[in-house]
């Protein structure tokens, strides 16, 4: 029999929706789950029988994530292309995509197609990957050097993943990434010194926990890009790499944009609004579900919220980072711990930089940040 959609309605249990579930209007026994899988829209529809109302909605949740972990593990186990040193960049390119559908965000893996298509392909997509040599990419990198910093950086944020897979796969033996091929950034380029810094910063913080008091998914969201998060790095975080135990969390290589895992201690206050989150959307998948199920990709209405809070203009999530170097730098926080802090990797002090501990360093950095905030 087929599903009547306009029969469901969205769960709201506890005051709280519960993304991807649905109840019928007329008997709370019957749900329907409602997701995209691999960008298919998925839906079915079950029974449960339990003795109250809650009750119910608690066996059908349950289903729900036995559901979502059934379809991942298929998922995940789903055949991809066969590697060979004859294959073409293009095609080492898309089997790194279908490898990595399940790590990447839609966003992330949008943003290196493109650029995959527009820059790289051109030059060297029809090139077998046992071909491709470091001069290759020399002339890719001067094609781009137009383009801003942050851009140019989307060459090895491709070519990373995409060289380390050919040697995994034995295709290749050798990198043809060099030292030369990086591109750099000072510290001194990412912060751009904010007036009356602190007495905004205290504004910031007193104004994300006050209007989002009751709301801990936008809380915890916009306390993230408060402590230094990028907004990509936020809105793909998934909780197998938030640590609620050790209070630590991961933003994975896939998803920083220095190519490399960078670990961070885990602010108290983001933790409580992790631990309320948790209690009506579980451990599995996206820690931030959209009202639909699936992964946010703006958040302007809430940040024009705290901008018309603050009454302060400029405020954005990106900007916060600058508001915490500006903040922070003028409390004596170091250059090194700062960097560490924004998840950089190329300050002028890298022997130093290499030895540090970012957990410790981000950790140090939020017991000046609570001294501050007092």
């Amino acid at each position: 029999m087929a599903i009547i959609f306009k029969d469901y309605v969205q769960v709201t249990h506890k005051g709280n929706e519960i993304p991807n579930l649905k109840i019928h209007k007329s008997d709370d026994s019957k749900f329907m789950f409602d997701l995209r899988i691999n960008g298919k829209r998925t839906r079915k529809t079950i029974t449960v029988n339990g003795s109250t109302r809650g009750k119910n909605i608690e066996l059908a949740k349950f289903a729900l994530d036995q559901f979502i972990a059934e379809e991942s593990k298929k998922s995940a186990h789903s055949q991809s292309p066969t590697a060979s040193p004859d294959m073409t960049v293009s095609e080492y390119f898309n089997r790194l995509v279908e490898i990595k559908r399940n790590n990447w965000s839609h966003s992330h893996q949008y943003g290196l197609t493109n650029f995959f298509n527009k820059y790289i392909k051109p030059i060297i997509g029809d090139k077998a990957i046992s071909a491709v040599k470091s001069s290759d990419l020399t002339t890719i990198g001067a094609n781009v050097s137009h383009l801003s910093k942050r851009m140019q950086k989307r060459l090895l944020e491709v070519m990373n993943p995409l060289i380390e897979l050919a040697i995994e796969d034995e295709s290749i033996q050798v990198s043809p990434i060099k030292k030369s091929h990086r591109v750099t950034r000072k510290l001194t380029e990412e912060k751009k010194v904010i007036l009356n810094a602190v007495d905004k910063y205290k504004r910031v913080h007193k104004s994300i926990m006050t209007v989002y008091q009751d709301n801990p998914t936008i809380r915890a969201m916009l306390l993230f890009g408060f402590y230094g998060r990028r907004k990509n790095e936020v809105l793909s975080l998934k909780w197998e790499n938030i640590d609620l135990i050790n209070n630590t969390f991961m933003i994975p290589k896939e998803e920083s944009k220095v190519g490399v895992d960078l670990e961070f201690s885990l602010p108290d206050e983001i933790k409580t609004a992790l631990e309320e989150i948790a209690t009506y959307t579980g451990k599995e998948g996206l820690v931030f579900k959209s009202p639909r199920g699936g992964q946010y990709t703006e958040i302007r209405d809430h940040i024009y919220a705290i901008r018309t809070d603050t009454k302060i203009e400029e405020f954005g999530f990106h900007w916060m980072r600058n508001l915490a170097v500006s903040a922070l730098s003028s409390q004596g926080v170091d250059a090194i711990h700062l960097s560490s802090l924004l998840g950089h990797t190329d300050t002028h002090t890298v022997k130093q930089y290499l030895s540090l501990q970012r957990k410790e360093s981000s950790g140090m950095v939020q017991e000046i940040s609570k001294e501050l905030l007092k």
